[in-house]
């Protein structure tokens, strides 16, 4: 809870004059400010007013652009550029999708080095002054903010020229006039603090800054900073009217590092950790994106790791098992020699790697990587560090599968042109022959190092076809500087039984011994001539690898050895497939099998217009309790009315960008949502999902806010309101009907859910969705809506034909199974949701053709709660407590996932009612009927 502080009431912060030559006077009036308040004006500062006119006049140009044209400069992955209003949050706990406020930022110009092209710009043609004008502001707030920091260095009893800080970042940043009413209680920029030494804001005169200068003290008071002509302050929280301004971020040197001063601590007041202050920045810009990270420590430069190194070739077989057993135990790396890769073969594989990564981009993208992991993967499409704040790793690879065996699929792996690397697929076989001869002679010392015989991995069927996977990697030489900080490739661990590693020379790569010691400590692994380790992080100057992964058989089912568990202590986990799930990253440990395309579900068909209630009912039971999924004919929804909401959904979709995103999904979660907003499942490694979509919720009833729905101008679409309006009642009317059915299955009156009051004022949300046809390359593998399970009681769900749409049964099961979920013409798909328990993990893939598909989630009246039929509980299995809808309904809705899934949630009930919701689960039975 907070209060805000009085309109117009203004804050006694001190007016500090730049040009005095009173500087003890100006350095006492910061330091009071410093700890009275954060805060501070400044006057004749330098910044001339007609630069700022000029400043606001450009930033005003570029916001009233169309919003087509902002988003060709949508922020990149060093955070530069444009973002739109509501794509951050920067109060975590704000109830809002996002903040306010539309912004664009730019990075430090005119350093040498800094290679300032990671900037974007507006074009020239249509904003001739705006590049000139932003960077001389950028410079001369600099210049600003270096005074100030002499100021503060005074204050602080240390020499004017104490801080050096040549970072700056430019904000420019906009706050909409007109607030939609569903956005009532947001924020133009939610609560936060600033991360580095100081802000210089400029204003355009608008008020809406507030600041709290007791954060832990509840209820929180809030003060409005209010505007000083001529001056500029450092900090801002904005809500209000129209209003823009201008914020330049000043950092230290990013290879600094940040310690408290002596004079500042003591043995009662001890200082904080030291830290590097672009890693902190780091950590501020990716708060937005939901990143993190830790402090780390590397190894200095030069300082080999005592890793042992094994002659394959030497007689000593029991020397060498202890060497390896030594190794795995306390680095889990160790060098390997005599290994029988030539040395001729490894210097062709890397002359034709080389070959490879310096053809054309638009050469090696014809040989992107496919479903089964094959073929090329372009630099930042895999980040093998999820808590990475950087968009993706550095590298670009090549995968190579297993070879030459059918049952394996071999003509699944991609091959360059033999026209331009002739040599290129030959040198490859021949090397991924070798290296898994050489993997079988170190799994065979690895075996004797645990007292078993040396063919154990061969007699337990570990070498019948194995997952024998080749990776080409390159690393760049040149590194932009926005991404430093950035790997090679970031910190995992890899999944398989071994991994072989052949380098040019080049170091880079790092191990960390102990990973969850912080900080943690990473040391370098040096190359060796002749030899080969096996795991990489890479950085630095242009560098070569090539990493052999030795998986088992797929079928071979893993578990531990007796010799290696007891009672004290017991295997870690169950057994387990080996299979990789068609070679994929190290970072890809959950792997999964799609059915094949065409493989039909035997899902039920349920005539809603049968005579016969009890055989439907019963078809309902059984897919609800097999599947959770299941088709319904004769529905009442009209063929000519589901074609009139098609053309309208693709008429609405159609539109320019800009007309789309001024319906962008308000708080009510009523309107148009972009794609990549959305990511239903949190483990892709994707920005977002795919798929764009329009949501309208409950019609007709003043109560449930009906006036928070928004609507496409009936200029351009007349028919768009009427239609969609049809659809939805005559939708919900067959959502009733079917839950009769499930009423009906349960051996329940089919009048149960009205009667208990469900259907007074449901939560019925009509989606329109659109799924794109085109897919960037770089888009491989994301979903059109990625693997998720629906939140309320049904879902009814109208498609135009186009495959895409697979369900998972058992979604704990690895590798999980996904299977197609066909169109059957008039007929509409219906799944129950996680309110009725049962609810089954579904996705949509990209099947490169455009889809359109139309969602309706019927779920209770918003006062209903949440409990357990009588019937579906019993001593041995309790019902959860009753929980009330809304609030789990918020918590879904805030965070655009199944976040029900971690709450034990079951259907909901009115309060005054004496029957009790069910919910469907296996192995629970009523009087009759299995649910």
């Amino acid at each position: 809870m907070a209060t805000a502080g009085g309109g117009g009431k203004s804050l006694d912060l001190p007016v500090v004059d730049l040009a005095s030559s009173d500087l003890g006077s100006a350095a006492e009036f910061i330091r009071k400010a410093c700890v009275e308040y954060g805060f501070f004006y400044v006057v004749n500062h330098g910044v001339e007013e007609g630069l700022l006119e000029k400043v606001f006049a450009e930033s005003r140009k570029f916001f009233e652009q169309p919003m087509e044209e902002k988003m060709a400069l949508k922020r990149n992955s060093s955070h530069l550029g444009y973002t739109p209003c509501g794509a951050d949050k920067l109060d975590a706990s704000s109830k809002f999708k996002g903040d306010l406020n539309e912004n664009f930022c730019v990075r430090p110009i005119g350093v040498e080095g800094s290679q300032n092209d990671a900037n974007q710009w507006p074009s020239i043609e249509r904003f001739p002054c705006w590049k000139e004008t932003i960077k001389l502001y950028h410079a001369t707030a600099k210049a600003t903010g270096n005074r100030i920091l002499s100021l503060i260095a005074l204050s602080l009893n240390l020499n004017a020229e104490f801080f050096d800080c040549p970072i700056g970042f430019l904000r420019l940043l906009h706050y909409p006039g007109e607030v939609n009413e569903s956005d009532d209680g947001n924020y133009g920029t939610s609560a936060h603090s600033d991360f580095g030494i100081l802000t210089l804001l400029a204003t355009d005169g608008t008020p809406g800054l507030q600041i709290c200068r007791e954060k832990d003290k509840h209820p929180q008071l809030w003060e409005d900073v209010h505007h000083i002509d001529g001056s500029t302050l450092h900090r801002v929280v904005a809500v209000g009217k129209e209003r823009y301004s201008v914020a330049f971020f000043l950092d230290p040197d990013p290879d600094l590092v940040v310690q408290c001063l002596e004079s500042c601590c003591s043995e009662e007041c001890p200082p904080s950790q030291s830290v590097n202050t672009d890693a902190g920045r780091g950590r501020q810009q990716a708060a937005s994106r939901g990143g993190g990270g830790r402090p780390e420590m590397a190894a200095g430069a030069g300082n080999r790791l005592d890793l042992p190194v094994v002659d394959l070739a030497s007689p000593d077989l029991g020397a060498a098992a202890e060497s390896v057993r030594k190794a795995c135990v306390e680095s889990g790396f160790f060098y390997v020699v005599n290994h029988g890769l030539e040395e001729g073969l490894l210097e062709k594989v890397f002359e034709e790697s080389r070959r490879f990564f310096e053809l054309p981009m638009e050469e090696k993208m014809a040989l992107l990587r496919n479903s089964n992991h094959r073929g090329y993967t372009p630099p930042y499409a895999e980040k093998l560090d999820p808590s990475s704040k950087f968009e993706g790793d550095l590298k670009e690879s090549f995968y190579i599968g297993a070879i030459g065996d059918e049952s394996l699929q071999d003509d699944a792996n991609q091959y360059p042109s033999e026209e331009h690397l002739p040599s290129w697929k030959e040198t490859f076989k021949l090397c991924h022959a070798t290296a898994l001869d050489t993997s079988k002679r170190i799994l065979s010392l690895i075996a004797l190092s645990l007292d078993l015989e040396a063919e154990f991995f061969e007699n337990i069927g570990a070498f019948s076809c194995p997952s024998a996977a080749l990776r080409l990697l390159h690393y760049p030489g040149e590194v932009d500087d926005s991404d430093d900080g950035n790997y090679g490739a970031s910190a995992h661990s890899d999944y398989g039984m071994i991994t072989l590693l052949a380098t040019d020379g080049t170091p880079g790569l790092q191990i960390c011994r102990e990973k969850d010691r912080h900080p943690q400590l990473w040391e370098d692994v040096h190359h060796i001539d002749g030899s080969t380790v096996h795991r990489v992080v890479a950085v630095g100057k242009e560098r070569y690898s090539v990493a052999f992964f030795l998986d088992p058989n797929p079928d071979l089912v893993v578990k531990c050895l007796e010799s290696c568990c007891s009672e004290i202590c017991p295997p870690r986990f169950p057994p387990v497939k080996s299979a990789r799930g068609g070679g994929g990253d190290a970072g890809e440990q959950q792997p999964e099998m799609a059915a094949c395309a065409g493989n039909r579900l035997d899902l039920p068909v349920v005539e809603l217009a049968s005579p016969d209630l009890g055989a439907a009912a019963e078809s309902v039971r059984k897919a609800c309790v097999e599947s959770g999924f299941f088709y319904v004919v004769n529905h009442g929804v009209e063929e000519g009315l589901l074609e009139k909401v098609f053309v309208e959904s693709r008429r609405f979709f159609e539109l320019p960008m800009e007309e789309k995103m001024a319906l962008l999904r308000n708080s009510n979660h009523r309107g148009y949502t972009p794609p990549y907003a959305e990511k239903l499942d949190p483990s892709s490694k994707f920005e977002g999902d795919l798929k764009e979509s329009f949501y309208i919720g409950p019609i007709g009833d003043e109560g449930l806010h009906n006036d928070a729905n928004q609507w496409p101008s009936e200029v351009h679409l007349p028919s768009w309101k009427d239609t969609i309006k049809m659809y939805h009642a005559t939708a919900l009317a067959t959502g009733k009907r079917i839950l009769s059915l499930i009423a009906l299955s349960l051996n329940l009156n089919t009048e149960f859910f009205e009667n208990i009051g469900a259907f007074i004022c449901p939560s019925a949300f009509l989606r329109l969705l659109h799924y794109p046809a085109e897919v960037d390359k770089s888009d491989d593998g994301n979903y059109g809506a990625s693997a998720h399970s629906d939140y309320g009681m049904i879902t009814l769900l109208a498609t135009d034909g186009t495959p895409g749409l697979q369900i998972c049964r058992e979604k704990d099961r690895h590798p999980q199974l996904w299977e197609d979920v066909h169109h059957i013409d008039g007929a509409l798909i219906v799944n129950i949701g996680d309110l009725l328990e049962r609810s089954t993990v579904h996705r949509v893939v990209a099947v490169g053709k455009e889809r359109y598909s139309v969602a309706f989630f019927l779920d209770p009246n918003p006062d209903l709660v949440v409990r357990c039929l009588e019937s579906c509980s019993s001593e041995t299995c309790p019902p959860s407590k009753p929980l009330s809808w809304p609030e789990p309904r918020l918590l879904c809705f805030d965070t655009w996932q199944s976040s029900s899934k971690n709450v034990n949630l079951q259907i909901l009930f009115p309060k005054h009612a004496e029957e009790q919701l069910y919910m469907f689960k296996q192995g629970i039975y009523t009087s009759s009927v299995t649910v």
